[in-house]
């Protein structure tokens, strides 16, 4: 018999590694949606397009709506 090999574990830790080394650089910011109030985490300035609560378009980001 054949095993399935799962390679989402390895992408999720690499994901977790790249935040943390963001959270220690302190290149992490945080914004809030405001449609739906989802937390939207920045990590290393990758904007999203899309908020990743409601799926809303973001058109533009601004350093005034970060929360702090």
């Amino acid at each position: 018999m054949a095993q399935i090999i799962s390679f989402v574990k390895k992408q999720r830790a690499t994901e977790e590694a790249k935040r943390w080394k963001a959270i220690a650089k302190g290149r992490i910011r945080h914004f809030t949606c405001d449609d739906c109030g989802a937390d939207i985490e920045v990590i290393n300035e990758d904007y999203p397009d899309l908020c990743p609560g409601c799926g809303r378009f973001i058109s533009g980001w601004k350093k005034s709506e970060e929360n702090t």
